[in-house]
């Protein structure tokens, strides 16, 4: 047996590893565009803040990988898979076989088409380079504009703040962190950026860039300047889908997986960012990109091609950070909508807010900022496909300081 796998990632050395534990004979293959060895894409704000460095990015060295007997190949792109032949070409090499192959190809920023987005200043924040041109290119001398207001642009925001640059944010969206935060939560992480001296400009856009070769500016669509060397885009990210066009699996935003993370391609896998897997709140397939998933689904993929026929029981959408000290955790879906309801505990004194989402009496997520004791426990209910009382909700969460839950229709808790 021959096992190949695109991508040397969280998905991919989860995969990897995993194979190896279930098959210590059969040959392993990861082969990666990048020229780094396995790093922790969460600590590259972390690394531009001043807070760790360069070589505390890593995750494996090479030698982990030899003792496991796994080829790496890197810088090193896959072009093309004949799923007929079981083969791929590379950028170095044609006819590669494989008997399994996973496909786990990430995703890359997303860099929206706006005039100027080429010039040599304009950023985004993915990979190690990135990182390297934005500590390279961020000076006191000179704001940092961040464009996008989820999560890379928050992080970065705080980061470039930690490094001692004036921020400017310019967020298309009524509210930022949108698609992790309701509204009222998403107001207070809003504050907190400005009290620490982030510009916040809601429902704004950019425009164009400008400058002669390098940024000089940016023009926004409410007609207003800023002057800049050095933005920061965080409008989010693309399955890197290419190689598998033409092999028979099914792409739609990603590639679509089943429940053994398989695609409509004969031995073909497929797992992380790049993936549409099975979501159990959404009760379909879904791309939730964040690293706990993509080891989570590495290590699915890894087990079903050895042979197995292990069911992966699907996703659960979980961000945890902190803003400036602030923390923060969305789990599930935290969206109000007509056949939700909500219980709320908004304690402004003590910076304290608490929301449950339910449906059906189910609960389906749950937003903590200031006090996130007690996340575990709900994720564990959002993972339970039975309904609860309220009552009972209630008791688990009361566990602890006494904090009171009232449903949304009636008055929130000052």
């Amino acid at each position: 047996m021959r096992y190949v796998i695109i991508g040397n990632s969280a998905t991919g050395v989860s995969a990897a590893w995993t194979i190896r534990r279930r098959d210590p004979v059969s040959g392993i293959e990861i082969i990666s565009d990048e020229g780094h060895h396995l790093y922790s894409r969460i600590l590259l704000v972390y690394w531009i803040a001043g807070r760790v460095s360069r070589n505390d990015l890593s995750l494996q060295s090479p030698e982990e990988y030899e003792t496991r007997n796994i080829v790496l190949s890197l810088n090193e792109r896959v072009e093309e898979i004949d799923a007929k032949a079981h083969r791929l070409s590379t950028t170095r090499r044609t006819g590669v076989p494989y008997d399994r192959l996973l496909i786990a190809t990430g995703a890359s920023a997303i860099r929206p088409e706006i005039p100027g987005i080429e010039l040599e200043g304009v950023e985004t924040l993915r990979v190690v380079e990135d990182a390297e041109r934005i500590i390279s290119g961020a000076t006191a001398h000179s704001p940092v504009v961040v464009i996008g207001g989820g999560l890379i642009g928050v992080r970065a925001s705080e980061a470039l703040v930690a490094r001692g640059v004036r921020v400017h944010m310019v967020v298309s969206s009524s509210h930022i962190l949108s698609q992790m935060l309701d509204p009222q939560s998403s107001e207070i992480i809003l504050q907190r950026l400005q009290e620490h001296g982030v510009e916040v400009r809601l429902g704004t856009d950019v425009k164009e860039f400008f400058g002669r070769g390098r940024l000089e500016g940016l023009l926004l669509s409410d007609g207003s300047r800023i002057h800049t060397g050095l933005a920061v885009v965080g409008k989010g990210v693309r399955p890197n889908t290419a190689c598998v066009l033409g092999t028979g699996a099914e792409v739609d935003l990603g590639v679509c997986v089943d429940e053994h993370m398989a695609t409509a391609a004969p031995d073909i896998y497929a797992a992380g960012d790049v993936a549409e897997a099975y979501d159990s709140l959404r009760d379909g397939r879904w791309i939730n990109a964040l690293w706990p998933i993509a080891v989570e689904q590495g290590r699915a993929a890894g087990i079903n091609m050895t042979g197995c026929a292990e069911v992966y029981a699907g996703t659960i959408r979980l961000n945890s950070m902190e803003v400036f000290g602030l923390p923060c955790v969305s789990i599930g879906h935290v969206y109000d909508s007509g056949d939700a309801r909500t219980l709320l505990h908004n304690d402004r004194h003590l910076g304290i807010y608490r929301k449950l989402f339910l449906r059906d009496d189910r609960l389906v997520g749950a937003v903590l900022i200031g006090d996130v004791r007690g996340a575990g426990v709900l994720t564990g209910l959002i993972r339970s496909p039975r309904p609860f009382a309220n009552a009972w909700i209630h008791e688990i969460l009361t566990r602890g300081p006494l904090f009171s839950l009232q449903m949304l229709g009636n008055k929130e808790a000052a």
